[in-house]
């Protein structure tokens, strides 16, 4: 079993003032609003409001919502790390990638 990660940098990390939240979901459809839900409190827990927190939440729900569809893992981890710069926006699932299967073309001989 393989480890997909992504992550995004909303701006440049460093080693001081840092805050992290680490969680996990179900990797279906639900978890998706769970994931941003928890984004958006970390977000104002730690004082972020705003762009900037629903520029967070935006980024966690789209790689979440990309999990759910694209692997098979039974849950999702989400991790935000906050420092003096920015913010890290990761999410893991431990399964495999789903490629999906080349339309079909409508009649034969078209081009997809």
């Amino acid at each position: 079993m393989s480890e997909i990660s992504t992550c995004t940098q909303l701006a440049p990390e460093d080693a001081g003032n840092r805050s992290a939240l680490t969680w996990w979901v179900s990797r279906t459809p639900e978890g998706v609003p769970e994931a941003r839900h928890r984004a958006q409190e970390a977000m104002r827990r730690w004082g972020e409001s705003g762009d900037r927190a629903e520029t967070a939440a935006l980024v966690v729900t789209e790689l979440v919502a990309n999990a759910v569809q694209h692997t098979t893992g039974r849950r999702i981890r989400c991790r935000l790390v906050r420092t003096a710069d920015g913010l890290r926006v990761c999410v893991w699932n431990r399964g495999r990638a789903r490629v999906p299967a080349p339309a079909r073309p409508a009649h034969p001989g078209a081009v997809p």
